[in-house]
């Protein structure tokens, strides 16, 4: 045999090894991923809370998850915050992800709500109005896109509004 036919054969073996161990890990992967959200879906069983989002989280940012599997796993994760951790904020954060990045999911009108209702529980009620407005309009390109309330004082440039004077209130320490 001479030099290249020692390098082609040297080739060949190196391919198919490359191959068999390129579909070995993406079975791997996929089983891999099972196992991820058998974990996290345990964890939330289990009342776990915080450990089933943290899992979940990894779940999406490691595994190639399909848009309507992904807007399904942020609204498990929303749901947590809400129902178990009540964390309205965070939930918050996931049911917007869902609305604004997943804007074919079938979740929209159950998330339309729950932002209703984190808003609410945050003492947001000009906020809440805000968006069930938006989400009762049947146009929804003719709703302006407004901060919100009623404007209070004009600063030059810049409007006040109730919502922006609600959300100062808010940040104020209880004794105050």
């Amino acid at each position: 045999m001479n030099f290249k036919s020692v390098i082609f054969v040297v080739m060949i073996v190196t391919g198919v090894l490359l191959l068999a161990c390129g579909s070995d890990k993406q079975a791997q992967s996929q089983t891999d991923s099972n196992a991820r959200l058998e974990l996290a879906n345990a964890y939330q069983n289990n009342g776990l809370y915080q450990a089933a989002v943290d899992e979940y989280l990894v779940y999406l940012a490691e595994y190639p998850v399909e848009p309507e599997r992904r807007a399904n796993t942020y609204y498990t994760i929303a749901n947590i915050y809400f129902d178990r951790l009540n964390d309205y904020e965070k939930a918050l954060e996931y049911y917007f992800k869902i609305k604004y990045l997943y804007p074919e999911s079938n979740l929209q009108g159950e998330t339309g709500k729950k932002i209703v209702n984190c808003l609410e529980r945050l003492h947001r009620s000009m906020d809440a109005a805000r968006v069930m407005e938006k989400e009762a309009s049947l146009d929804q390109e003719a709703v302006a896109e407004s901060r919100p309330g009623q404007v209070l004082a004009d600063l030059g440039d810049r409007k006040i509004t109730q919502g922006d004077l609600d959300f100062q209130v808010t940040k104020l320490p209880p004794y105050m």
